[in-house]
């Protein structure tokens, strides 16, 4: 019988909700779609479409804009 191979688990990541939790909390720092953009080096209408669900977030691009967002960068 042959060995299972090890398997990585992959978090999966609702874009549609996560856009509109980073969209609820730039509102709520009260910055600019294009600054959030500036500060995290993409496009602003790249931004706009990872806000609107239309991109694919990564963990590392949500987690960059939560801290620019709490100020922890």
């Amino acid at each position: 019988m042959p060995k299972k191979m090890a398997t990585l688990k992959k978090e999966v990541i609702d874009h549609v909700e996560t856009g509109k939790r980073v969209r609820a909390e730039r509102e709520r720092a009260e910055m600019s779609l294009r600054k959030l953009a500036h500060f995290m080096g993409i496009s602003p209408p790249f931004l706009s479409d990872l806000e609107l669900g239309r991109r694919n977030w990564t963990k590392d691009r949500f987690d960059l804009a939560m801290r620019i967002l709490n100020g922890n960068l």
